[in-house]
């Protein structure tokens, strides 16, 4: 009780302060709380209020509005009396309304606009009325989709054309494709796309229709093809899915790796050109090379006598050398088959064509063993018996002598 009591006399002291209004309603307020406050603060306001004179409260006016286009000031004066302001009967009314927007508003957010009427008479001077504007809203522009690179999902954005800050973009999955075309080798196909809803109404789902690569070609492997004399080569190659062919031929040209003989074969190696489709490479064929066979010369037949050896016909190969019996070359011999030895004359040894005493002489010499200079031996057996002996001698010498005998 003590403590409130002395509140009380705080309060009645400052109260006496407020009469000359040196302290504000808040500060009391805090010390005495707020409705004593109130009441302290009355009181001498009032009590202050008549002491001031009349002149000190001018003349001021109360104001209406219709609308945003006219204003209406009626006039108040003070009252000493009711120590209070009172409408009185005289007003004005004007239409000099000037507005600016004081706060512009965005898209989101509201503005104001402030409208501030003058009037002529110098109580009622000028008063203000602010109209809150409604948020814009967003002005959207057009709404822009991208498929991503494999066209798995497609995003749709669009933004504000107020702030372009202000934007609203969502993904959605592509839900199903279709071919509407089939690509061929050389001609692109056409794939298209469909995606799923968008949570955002001001989206739709979209679909695209994209160019599909051609295939290219599917090569088969290059086949070469020579012509009879090998002399030209031809490539071909055909695709697996189309009938397109593509064939070129060149040239070749032609080197002896081992040449041919009479009898045996060569062997050559042809080279093509290099062919103008890159998808060819140059190729190689090594071929063997007939026989040139035999070059026969005919040699004449030649016949023997007494003191030359004959020959028989036979040919001989200018290349090889080789010797046959027949123009053919069909059978070869060797050189000493076309031999036709000497005409034997049995006895003469030396080949002087007579068979004499020294036929004799040089048999003898030649059984003693004597380095006899020549002697041809096939006549030396005059006996027959395949044998060069002192019987041969003897019968030589009967003979000469003319005995029965004959020379064999």
């Amino acid at each position: 009780m003590k403590k409130s009591f002395g509140k009380k006399l705080v309060a009645l002291a400052l109260a006496g302060m407020l009469s000359f209004g040196a302290v504000p309603q808040e500060v009391l307020s805090k010390l005495v709380g707020d409705t004593i406050a109130k009441f302290l603060y009355i009181v001498p306001q009032s009590t202050l209020m008549n002491a001031r004179a009349d002149s000190d409260y001018p003349d001021t006016a109360s104001y209406s509005w219709n609308g945003y286009t006219r204003a209406t000031a009626t006039k108040k004066e003070w009252d000493a009396s009711a120590q209070d302001y009172t409408l009185t009967s005289e007003s004005e009314t004007t239409t000099n309304i000037k507005s600016r927007v004081t706060t512009q508003p965005t898209c989101t957010t509201k503005g104001i606009e402030k409208y501030t009427a003058y009037f002529s008479s110098a109580w009622a001077g000028t008063d203000s009325n602010y109209k809150t504007l409604p948020a814009l809203g967003h002005d959207w522009g057009d709404t822009e989709y991208e498929w991503d690179e494999e066209y798995t999902s497609v995003t749709a954005k669009r933004v504000c054309q107020r702030d372009e800050e202000h934007s609203e973009t969502e993904t959605a999955d592509t839900v199903s494709s279709e071919v509407t075309k089939e690509a061929t080798c050389e001609e692109t196909g056409k794939m298209k796309y469909y995606s799923a809803g968008f949570e955002n109404e001001a989206f739709e789902a979209q679909t695209t229709e994209i160019d599909t690569d051609s295939l290219g070609h599917d090569w088969k492997e290059a086949e070469y093809v020579w012509n009879d004399d090998n002399t030209e080569v031809t490539a071909t190659r055909g695709c697996t899915r189309c009938e397109k062919e593509e064939t070129e031929t060149v040239k070749t040209t032609y080197n002896e790796i081992t040449a041919a003989g009479c009898e045996s074969k060569g062997k050559g190696k042809y080279t093509s050109a290099e062919f103008e489709n890159e998808a060819f490479t140059v190729q190689t064929k090594e071929v063997d090379t007939d026989p040139l066979g035999h070059d026969l010369e005919k040699k004449n037949a030649k016949e023997s006598t007494y003191l030359e050896e004959g020959n028989i016909e036979y040919y001989v190969c200018k290349r090889c050398g080789k010797i046959f019996r027949d123009p053919e070359g069909k059978h070869e011999i060797t050189m000493a088959d076309t031999v036709v030895p000497r005409k034997r004359n049995p006895g003469d040894v030396n080949l002087d064509g007579e068979v004499n005493i020294k036929d004799v002489a040089l048999m003898k010499q030649y059984l003693a063993k004597w380095n006899v200079s020549f002697i041809y031996l096939p006549n030396f057996d005059v006996n027959g018996d395949g044998q060069y002996t002192i019987a041969d001698v003897a019968r030589l010498k009967q003979y000469l002598a003319k005995w029965n005998v004959t020379l064999e």
